[in-house]
């Protein structure tokens, strides 16, 4: 589908499934006025960076130079948050609530006009010609991407290729990829979608603190058989959202004199009757109560609501009763 997009536009981008950017490592432009006039605006985007904060460079520069190259209005508070970043990539909520703030006014990924014209494509996720390796679990499919992305680590490497061809031994083409890397449609299909009910059951919040966009519900209905697709220009998407979920943890008033002391790290088991949370000195989950029945808890994700700190090292806290 993304070769018929390609040909009826200028400029092809399409949505990041990791943490609901626009792409900027892969995209298609025409060599036409349109195009190179694009290029360059976004490219003039070095004298804009804010002076303080993460920005991600050209990654955040994208998505406000797709507002103003289709005259959207509504972008102030967007352009408002790219010019107080002010937090480093160690915290970047902030990066992403700017990029939130611009998805929202872009809204569903469409094939946009610009006088009368068709020039700006956005694909849904998941139906570009690349994707982030990790999110299609490195296969791929006689459907899908042909490109994956973020595979820099050896262990990346090594999920592609087998170990005889890595050491040269074995540099023909039958012992280059590893068994399993091709898979069928169907089962790539259903990857994407389990990866995609995810983020609309509060995946993506854990690690970008974004609450998934109004259109990946309806992806749930196409993202199987690779189906969906940008809205034309003037199309309307009608979204039904579903009943919100009620499974929070209980809110937990802890005393005022309560002190806090590590009790575990990450994956151990921390011994306390009493008041609990996990995470960093900057960020933590909510407090759980271990009763004297239980005695202690498992100091990981799944025992406070999530990770409340990605890729950091994190360990549990308790204030005893």
């Amino acid at each position: 589908h993304w070769l018929q997009e390609v040909s009826a536009t200028d400029v092809v981008l399409y949505e990041r499934w990791m943490n609901n950017e626009i792409m900027a490592g892969n995209y298609a432009v025409r060599n036409s006025q349109f195009g190179i006039e694009f290029l360059d605006g976004w490219a003039a985007f070095e004298e804009e960076l804010p002076k303080a904060g993460y920005h991600s460079s050209d990654n955040g520069a994208i998505h406000l130079h797709i507002l103003r190259a289709l005259g959207l209005r509504n972008e102030k508070p967007c352009t408002q948050h790219w010019s107080h970043l002010g937090s480093d990539k160690n915290y970047m909520d902030e990066y992403y609530a700017f990029v939130s703030c611009t998805r929202l006014v872009m809204g569903v990924p469409r094939r946009w006009k610009v006088a009368g014209t068709h020039r700006i494509t956005i694909l849904p996720r998941g139906h570009s010609w690349a994707i982030d390796g990790g999110d299609a679990d490195s296969k791929v499919s006689p459907v899908g991407a042909i490109s994956h992305h973020g595979q820099k680590t050896e262990v990346n490497y090594r999920q592609y290729f087998q170990d005889d061809f890595i050491s040269s031994k074995g540099a023909k083409c039958q012992s280059m990829i590893r068994g399993g890397f091709f898979i069928d449609a169907e089962s790539y299909g259903e990857a994407l979608w389990k990866k995609l009910k995810d983020r609309t059951d509060g995946a993506l919040l854990d690690w970008t603190r974004q609450h998934a966009p109004p259109w990946d519900f309806m992806y749930l209905n196409c993202m199987k058989t690779l189906s969906c697709r940008p809205l034309d220009d003037a199309e309307v998407l009608p979204v039904l959202f579903p009943r919100p979920q009620q499974s929070k943890l209980p809110y937990v008033r802890v005393p005022k004199d309560a002190k806090f002391e590590v009790c575990a790290g990450e994956w151990e088991s921390c011994d306390c009757v009493g008041y609990v949370y996990f995470g960093t000195k900057t960020r933590r989950s909510p407090v759980v109560r271990v009763p004297a029945s239980e005695g202690k808890i498992e100091c990981k994700a799944d025992n406070f609501e999530g990770d409340p700190a990605v890729g950091d090292v994190k360990k549990c806290q308790c204030a005893k009763e």
